[in-house]
Formats: C-alpha cells, sequence, structure tokens
C-alpha cells in the first residue's frame, strides 16, 4: 500500500483508532481512515485501499452428479465426484470419503454457500456445530465465509470445505446396498465460468 496523499487528512483520533485495534485483540474490527481500510483478523492487522461498498455475495446451489464435477470460480475450487475410486491424477487439496445408497449416487449431491445457522456433527466432535464456530477456529476469515461451499444432500449437510465429513453414521455405513463415494477438491486452473461440468 502506498500512501498517495499527505497525512493532513489522518488526525489523532485516527491513529489512537489504530492503536486500539491492536490493543482490543478483538477480530473482524474495521475502520476507515482517511482512504484506508484498516483491519483486524485474528492476529492479523491490515491495512488496504478502502473499496467502495462490496455487493451482497451471490447465493449459489450446484448439482454435483456422482460422477461428475463442479467448478466455483469464486473460490477457486473444482470439486469432483467419484464412485469407489478416484481417478483424479492432478493434485487434490482435500478428499472426503463417505456412503450412499444407490437412489442418493443417482440423485448426487449439491454444493452451495454457507448460510448463517448452518451446522452439522463433524467426525471428531462430539456433538453439533455452527459452522460459524467452526470458522473461528480454523481462523477463516469473515470476508470468504459468504462464499464457502457447503455439501449437501436433501436438507443434511454432509460437510464444509476444510472441515471433516458428517459423524452422520448413514453416511459412514459400508454395506452391499452402500457405495463409498470420494469427492475431491482442486484449484481450478483458470478461474473462468462457475457451474456444472461434465
Amino acid at each position: 500500500l502506498e500512501l498517495r496523499q499527505n497525512l493532513h487528512s489522518i488526525s489523532s483520533q485516527d491513529i489512537n483508532a489504530v492503536l486500539n485495534l491492536l490493543r482490543e485483540r478483538k477480530s473482524g474490527k474495521f475502520l476507515k481512515v482517511g482512504g484506508v481500510m484498516v483491519g483486524r483478523e485474528y492476529d492479523f492487522l491490515f491495512f488496504e485501499k478502502a473499496k467502495p461498498e462490496p455487493k451482497e455475495q451471490a447465493q449459489y446451489n450446484y448439482h454435483l452428479c456422482i460422477p461428475g464435477q463442479v467448478k466455483l470460480g469464486g473460490v477457486g475450487s473444482l470439486f469432483e465426484a467419484f464412485v469407489e475410486v478416484s481417478q483424479a491424477e492432478k493434485e487434490i487439496l482435500r478428499r472426503w470419503e463417505l456412503h450412499l445408497n444407490q437412489e442418493e449416487v443417482n440423485s448426487g449431491v449439491w454444493i452451495r454457500n454457507w448460510k448463517p445457522g448452518d451446522a452439522y456433527c463433524p467426525v471428531g466432535f462430539s456433538g453439533k456445530k455452527k459452522i460459524k464456530e467452526l470458522f473461528a477456529q480454523k481462523k477463516v476469515s469473515r470476508s470468504l465465509r459468504s462464499a464457502w461451499p457447503v455439501v449437501t444432500i436433501g436438507d443434511k449437510i454432509i460437510f464444509a470445505k476444510g472441515f471433516p465429513v458428517s459423524a452422520d453414521k448413514r453416511f459412514k455405513e459400508s454395506s452391499e446396498r452402500n457405495q463409498k463415494v470420494i469427492i475431491e477438491e482442486r484449484k481450478l486452473q483458470s478461474e473462468t465460468g462457475e457451474g456444472f461440468i461434465q
């Protein structure tokens, strides 16, 4: 960030407000000083050129066929689903394994953005957790949350990007009726477009 204006527009109150951001140790606080946005996200204090008011994040909800793939240009990720065995040779960021019955495999799953109130019980946790709490534990920036991918089947959350699969036993049961489904996330090579691709 290069300051291209004189400092006359910055008052001692502005400087004290920035110092208070440091002292308070509270994440998610922002203030505008001149043409600069100053913010605190966890242990970081950042300065960036003030931007116009952001537009509300577009909602999305894409069908992911099994097998099939969905690219999320705004997130920079490609999600791909396989039955039984992954056929991908490209670098994988994350992988989730679950078991679905034949009807669920035929119907596929959905990838949508996170919504306030979303909750599920990830493997390794004792009960249902709000994804917002998981964000705080992993220190996911507030600016990324509204576009964060969540994978669902019906109204049940299977997993959220970066977090374990649901501990719901119906997704863990290996049986003759259920098939193992693998969902992988890879970095998009090109961030053009968004949505379903075959």
